[in-house]
C-alpha cells in the first residue's frame, strides 16, 4: 500500500500527526465500491472517509475489512498471476485484509518513534548472530512471520536475494523453503549465517568511513587527514 504524508489532526489544541492512503468503500445506495482516503493516526484513531464519521481502531477497521464494507484492493479487479513456485517467483505475497491490518499496526508505530516489524525482526537478526541457537532461530521465525507478508520480500532492502536468506533462516533443516523452493541443509544456514555477517560487517565499515569524512570536514584548512584506508587526503 502507498501511503501519504504529512498529515494531521487536532486534538485538544494538540497536533496529532498522520498517514493516508486509499481504499475501496462499498456505496450504501447501489453496492458499488469507490475509492476513498483512509486517515491513521499517531493516537490509533483511524478515519475512514470524511471527518464526520466516528473514527476506527484497528479492531473497527478489522471488522469493515471482513465484512467487506471495506477492500484493500479493486474490487472485481483480475487476480496477480503469480508463477507456480514461490521460492522462484519475485513477487511478494498479496496484499490481503490481514496483511494489510498488520502495515496499519507498524504505520502507528512509526508514528509514535517506536520500532516497526521490520525493526523488530531486524533485531532479531542481530540476537541470533549473537547466538545462533535453535531459540533465538525460532525468535527471528516469529517477527519474520509478523511482518506484514506483501512487504517481506524487500525486509531487507536487498534488490537481488530479497528475503531469500531470512526464509532460510526460518525454515527448519530438511525441509523445503516455500513447501516448493530447496531443501534447507547446514551449508545453506550457514549461506544465509555468512550473509548477514557481511551486511553487519559492511555497516561497520560504512559508519568508519562516515566517520572518517566528519573527522576530516572538522580539520583546519590545509591540514591532512588519513582515511580508514590509509590513504592520506587532503582537505
Amino acid at each position: 500500500m502507498s501511503w501519504r504524508r504529512p498529515t494531521y489532526k487536532t486534538v485538544d489544541g494538540e497536533r496529532i500527526d498522520g498517514v493516508w492512503c486509499h481504499i475501496w468503500r462499498r456505496r450504501a445506495f447501489d453496492g458499488e465500491y469507490s475509492l476513498e482516503d483512509l486517515f491513521v493516526y499517531a493516537d490509533g484513531a483511524i478515519q475512514c472517509g470524511f471527518p464526520s464519521v466516528d473514527p476506527l481502531d484497528l479492531a473497527g477497521l478489522e471488522k469493515l475489512l471482513a465484512s467487506g464494507e471495506v477492500a484493500v484492493t479493486e474490487p472485481g479487479a483480475p487476480a496477480w498471476d503469480f508463477k507456480p513456485s514461490k521460492w522462484l517467483s519475485r513477487n511478494g505475497w498479496p496484499l490481503t485484509p490481514d496483511g494489510f491490518l498488520l502495515e496499519v499496526a507498524d504505520q502507528i508505530e512509526k508514528l509514535n518513534g517506536r520500532p516497526t516489524s521490520n525493526d523488530r525482526c531486524w533485531e532479531a537478526v542481530r540476537r541470533y548472530r549473537q547466538d545462533p541457537a535453535e531459540p533465538s532461530r525460532e525468535a527471528l521465525r516469529e517477527a519474520y512471520l509478523r511482518i506484514p507478508p506483501h512487504e517481506r520480500n524487500f525486509a531487507l532492502g536487498d534488490m537481488d536475494l530479497q528475503d531469500r536468506p531470512l526464509r532460510v533462516l526460518v525454515t527448519d533443516i530438511g525441509e523445503p523453503v516455500d513447501g516448493d523452493g530447496p531443501v534447507v541443509t547446514e551449508e545453506m544456514r550457514q549461506w544465509a549465517r555468512d550473509y548477514f555477517d557481511r551486511v553487519h560487517q559492511g555497516a561497520a565499515d560504512w559508519e568508519e568511513r562516515k566517520s572518517s569524512v566528519l573527522y576530516a570536514g572538522s580539520q583546519p584548512t590545509g591540514a591532512n587527514s588519513t582515511s580508514s584506508s590509509g590513504v592520506t587526503v587532503p582537505t
